[in-house]
């Protein structure tokens, strides 16, 4: 299998990250509102939101955050507001802690005042993802999951963190057992203990990731990380080499697939936003 770098199957980072903020705010804005001046302290809630999101395509978050606080501050109940907070904080979440926090925050209330904002859970994983907070990131992946069975992005991201957890079990078995990078731990003692405790999890991943991947067909992200667990599901084939060798390919399937749409897909197609893939396994 060829190796996918940690952020190349990042989903909806860097560039994408404007156009994912635009499409989650995408609110219909009162005609009356759309003159208000982005440099002004306008006085209502509303005036304050439409003021934030004018900042926003202008590509001015600090502004953008400035409205958008004010906005809150004057209806606390404005849940467009909050979320809208954490859309444009979240942005630094991996660079800027301090920032990050005020997505946490702002998310985390809109989910206060609308328990099914779907959208909102799913955007407080992730950014609770980025600043390592696993256990509640896997958490609200699974709620937005619960809200929403059919959403790519939140099957790709429970299917993400189930990758990450086993892969530290298979990696750190490994070592224990001081095998090689190459080596497989299909025939080592530890192999029944690690199947045993992840091959629940590696399973629903894949699952996870078919039914993402009937859902959108061309996504590489999903491609990559049914790669990924093809490849540890193959690591605890216990003592069934045949078992190893279809793993395997099937792991190498997923990866030629992926890199063949990668060929021909256009610069700014959408990507889903899911987390991560772990570090680079050994061996493979």
């Amino acid at each position: 299998m060829t190796h996918i770098s940690f952020f190349n199957l990042h989903c909806g980072q860097g560039r994408r990250m404007k156009k994912r903020m635009r499409r989650s705010l995408s609110f219909a804005l009162p005609v009356c509102l759309i003159a208000v001046s982005a440099n002004s302290q306008v006085g209502t809630a509303d005036a304050e939101f439409t003021a934030g999101t004018i900042a926003i395509e202008n590509g001015d978050s600090d502004l953008a955050l400035t409205h958008l606080q004010r906005a809150v501050v004057l209806d606390p109940t404005m849940i467009k507001a909050h979320f809208a907070i954490g859309t444009v904080a979240d942005i630094w979440c991996g660079t800027n802690t301090d920032r990050c926090e005020i997505a946490i925050e702002g998310y985390k209330r809109a989910l206060e005042l609308d328990s099914s904002y779907k959208d909102a859970s799913k955007h407080l994983a992730y950014a609770l993802f980025m600043v390592n907070r696993l256990v509640e990131s896997e958490t609200h992946y699974r709620r937005a999951l619960s809200l929403h069975g059919d959403d790519p992005e939140a099957l790709c991201a429970v299917a993400a963190m189930d990758a990450r957890r086993t892969w530290r079990d298979v990696v750190f078995a490994k070592l224990e057992q001081k095998l090689t990078p190459e080596g497989a731990l299909i025939d080592s003692p530890s192999c029944d203990e690690v199947r045993d405790k992840d091959l629940g999890s590696i399973d629903e991943g894949i699952q996870l990731l078919t039914k993402a991947l009937q859902i959108k067909a061309d996504s590489t992200d999903v491609m990559g990380f049914l790669s990924w667990l093809h490849a540890e599901r193959a690591e605890i084939q216990c003592g069934d080499q045949r078992a190893y060798r279809g793993e395997k390919d099937a792991a190498r399937e997923w990866d030629r697939r992926r890199k063949e749409i990668l060929e021909r897909k256009l610069p700014d197609q959408a990507y889903l936003r899911c987390t991560p893939p772990p570090p680079l396994m050994p061996g493979h």
